[in-house]
C-alpha cells in the first residue's frame, strides 16, 4: 500500500479515518499500471483539506484528474463544510427522469410500469403501531429481456412530523452492465440536503452531472 500521504499536497494522512482513502471513476484500460499490493491506483490519499471536493470529482474523473483538478485550484480555507447542491426532493426528481432516459437507451420504455408502497412499522420502548416509528417504500420497476430498471425510496420515520433519514437508489442490471447510484439524507425539513450519494458499477456521466446540478434540467 502507498504510505499514507495526500497525493495532492504530501501532507500526513490517518490511515485509520476511511474517509481519507477517496475512491475515484477507474481509468479506461482497468489494468491500471499504479496498482500496488492492497492499493489500487483509482484510490487516492486525501488529507482533510482534501478529500470532501477530492470525493465530489471522483464520482466522474479518474484519480489522475482528480489530482490534476485539485493541484489548479487554491488551497481550500478553513471552516465549515459546504451544504450539497441538491436536497432530497430535487434528487428524487433527478432520478426519475433518469429512469426514464435509461429505460429509453435500453429499449424498455414502452414496458408498463411495476410500481408498489409499503409501511414497515418498527416497534420500540414497548411502543406499538400506530405510534412507533415506520419506513415508508416505494418502488418502480421496469424488466424485459434481462434489462431492469429500478428506483427505490426509503422515508424511516420517527413520527408522523419527523423524517429521521431518507434515501433513494436507482439500479440498473442489463447485459451490457451494471450500476447503481444512493442519495442518502438525514433529518426533516423540506430543504433537507442530500448527505452521501454512493455510486457503485459504471454509472453514466450524464447521471453523476445531473447530479451536481443545483437545480437539475
Amino acid at each position: 500500500m502507498r504510505p499514507p500521504l495526500c497525493d495532492v499536497c504530501g501532507a500526513d494522512v490517518d490511515p485509520a479515518d476511511s474517509a481519507s482513502l477517496v475512491s475515484c471513476v477507474r481509468a479506461a484500460d482497468a489494468r491500471e499500471s499504479g496498482d500496488l499490493p492492497g492499493h489500487p491506483a483509482h484510490q487516492l490519499w486525501l488529507c482533510e483539506a482534501h478529500r470532501d471536493e477530492g470525493a465530489a470529482l471522483g464520482l466522474s474523473r479518474t484519480a489522475a484528474q482528480v489530482v490534476a483538478a485539485l493541484r489548479e485550484h487554491p488551497e481550500p480555507e478553513s471552516g465549515g463544510r459546504d451544504e450539497p447542491a441538491l436536497s432530497l426532493h430535487d434528487a428524487v426528481a433527478v432520478l426519475r427522469r433518469s429512469l426514464d432516459r435509461l429505460a429509453g437507451e435500453h429499449g424498455v420504455a414502452d414496458v408498463e410500469r411495476e410500481r408498489s408502497e409499503a409501511r414497515e412499522w418498527t416497534p420500540m420502548d414497548h411502543v406499538e403501531p400506530p405510534w412507533c416509528p415506520y419506513i415508508d417504500r416505494r418502488r418502480l420497476r421496469v424488466a424485459r429481456d434481462g434489462v431492469e430498471l429500478e428506483l427505490a425510496e426509503e422515508y424511516a420515520h420517527w413520527n408522523d412530523d419527523e423524517l429521521a433519514r431518507a434515501s433513494a437508489t436507482l439500479s440498473l442490471r442489463a447485459p451490457a452492465g451494471a450500476f447503481s447510484l444512493s442519495a442518502h439524507t438525514q433529518g426533516s425539513g423540506d430543504e433537507q440536503r442530500v448527505r452521501e450519494v454512493i455510486v457503485t458499477g459504471d454509472a453514466p456521466p450524464w447521471l453523476l452531472d445531473a447530479f451536481k446540478a443545483p437545480h437539475p434540467r
